[in-house]
């Protein structure tokens, strides 16, 4: 990746077979003004060798070599440097081979003869700026994907699992340790208000019922302990919380909240109770 310190120089390979043109390319990338440490090999297979021991950070490539010609130049160049930012620069003037250079993964696409200085500076810029840009995304995907991970695990171990429920449908959507608690694996049916009733302990559904309605009502957080029947006869203790919550751009209203398991939380204070009489 491009250095930020002024003095450095951007390292460029130069993939081309004809020396001439060759030198009119770098010597184009001179004109711009850009600082780069130019290398150059002459077919695709030192090109590749040349990468595997070198520090590059964008390729000039050439579609037609000695040793690779056409769109093949692409695909094997793509197949040994596939996060290696390229451009092709080239003598075929053919708008379906440029798109499909693109949509290959190429930068770009110049014809030979029909770009100067500025132009083949500005798409060595552009091509950094972007492979910079496409690297970062990339390490904030991984980074957002690892924390997610570490929370559900956060959530298994703490036998919590978050929910939202749509107002209009009562449909729901829960993490994967809600279903767990309610004894299912994950996304084993679709949850709705009437499914989530069904499992609660018919002492405590009025209550429920109540919460869910007061949860509409009000932008304060509510919450409730309650029980459920797992397969008709195991009792679980859940405490359950949720609030409105109201999206601007798509002006959705819905609940959020959360349920966690607490049953062995209140068979410990049943036992330190029992031995306290």
């Amino acid at each position: 990746m491009t250095c930020m310190n002024s003095k450095y120089r951007t390292p460029i390979l130069l993939i081309e077979d004809n020396a001439e043109e060759a030198e009119v390319i770098l010597g184009l990338l001179e004109e711009a003004g850009f600082k780069f440490e130019p290398h150059r090999t002459e077919t695709l297979y030192e090109g590749l060798a040349f990468l595997q021991k070198n520090q590059v950070d964008l390729v000039l490539l050439d579609l037609n070599l000695l040793d690779s010609a056409g769109f093949k130049t692409i695909t094997s160049f793509t197949e040994r440097a596939p996060n290696l930012p390229f451009i092709v620069i080239t003598n075929t003037n053919n708008e379906i081979i440029g798109n499909q250079a693109v949509k290959a993964g190429a930068q770009d696409f110049l014809i030979k003869g029909q770009f100067d200085s500025k132009v083949l500076g500005r798409a060595v810029r552009y091509s950094l700026q972007r492979s910079k840009t496409q690297q970062k995304l990339e390490e904030t995907t991984k980074e957002l994907e690892i924390t997610r991970k570490r929370f559900l695990e956060a959530q298994e171990m703490a036998h919590f699992g978050a929910w939202e429920m749509d107002l209009v449908s009562n449909e729901m959507k829960w993490a994967d340790e809600a279903f767990r608690i309610f004894g299912y694996q994950p996304g084993n049916f679709l949850p709705t208000l009437s499914e989530y009733m069904k499992y609660v302990h018919f002492e405590d559904k009025a209550a429920v019922e109540t919460f869910f309605e007061n949860i509409a009502k009000s932008s304060k957080l509510q919450k409730l302990e309650h029980r459920i029947l797992i397969e008709g006869a195991s009792v679980r203790h859940l405490t359950v919380f949720g609030k409105l919550q109201f999206e601007e751009p798509e002006n959705k209203i819905f609940l959020v909240g959360g349920i966690q398991d607490i049953t062995e939380r209140k068979l410990s204070e049943r036992l330190m109770l029992e031995k306290n009489i």
